[in-house]
């Protein structure tokens, strides 16, 4: 279970090493799949993102449980978030590494699935 200050591993491009939750736009409880608001930390030299800019993110992979498709329980090694515009679209260009399955069948977030190595 994802709340407020937990860190979150950047798998994007857009500048930002990790970043912090500070607040869950549903409830509580935060699994892959949902936005968030977070604040960047160890930014890199020279992107799009920089420290201390607060921005929403989008979390692709939790380290809880999610039954995928096939009724197989799927878990990551980290907690990961793609960070998002205010116009709710990507800053970077790049995603890395796997993603969540919970995001095959929605149409809002085809480019996300299309630059994700993998979908489990």
């Amino acid at each position: 279970m994802q709340i407020p200050r937990t860190k979150f591993v950047v798998a994007d491009n857009s500048g930002a090493k990790s970043a912090t939750c500070i607040s869950t736009l549903k409830g509580q409880d935060v699994s892959a799949g949902n936005l968030i608001v977070v604040v960047a930390h160890q930014c890199r030299p020279g992107g799009a993102v920089k420290e201390g800019q607060v921005c929403l993110a989008l979390v692709v992979r939790t380290v809880k449980n999610i039954k995928n498709g096939f009724g197989f329980l799927v878990s990551f090694s980290d907690n990961a978030v793609v960070l998002l515009g205010k116009d709710v679209k990507m800053i970077g260009t790049r995603v890395f590494g796997p993603i969540s399955s919970v995001f095959k069948n929605n149409e809002n977030y085809n480019k996300i699935v299309s630059l994700a190595s993998e979908v489990i």
